[in-house]
């Protein structure tokens, strides 16, 4: 079965991450899979996995003022 792509969103803040998935999960999720992500570290490695596993990755959303590497170095 192939995956719908994946819109990746990234924000250290869970209050941010929740009202994000939230409202991509009611507008987008029935074509993409929202997928997110606590942390940058975390959401680097599911993006590697989603690249090996040869699914396709619509759109990556991140918070650019973050811990460990910012949401620059995830563009």
């Amino acid at each position: 079965m192939v995956e719908r792509p994946a819109i990746v969103i990234v924000d250290d803040q869970p209050d941010a991450l929740t009202a994000m998935l939230d409202a991509l999960t009611r507008r987008f999720g029935t074509d993409y899979r929202v997928v997110p992500h606590l942390s940058p570290s975390a959401a680097l490695k599911a993006i590697c996995k989603i690249k090996e596993d040869n699914e396709e990755i619509a759109l990556v959303i991140a918070d650019q003022r973050m811990p460990e590497p910012s949401g620059e170095r995830l563009a």
